[in-house]
């Protein structure tokens, strides 16, 4: 079964997304056996630090913050 990303990781809390995206940046990034990959890391890379700021930017119980984050997301 096929999923979109969003659907396949929706439900994942905000951190898991961020540790599982920079993974991916990391992992991909100047691979060789990837020669196109099949998304854009540089676009994907700005989306996490954008996430990552939303994230920390509610820790101090900003609402703020939540519909932006989950927008990200």
């Amino acid at each position: 079964m096929n999923q979109s990303p969003s659907k396949a990781y929706g439900g994942l809390p905000a951190v898991d997304v961020v540790t599982r995206g920079t993974a991916v940046v990391t992992q991909m990034t100047g691979n060789s056996n990837i020669r196109n990959p099949p998304v854009d890391l540089v676009g994907l890379e700005a989306d996490i630090d954008v996430l990552s700021a939303l994230m920390a930017e509610s820790l101090d119980g900003s609402k703020r913050s939540s519909p932006k984050k989950k927008k990200q997301m």
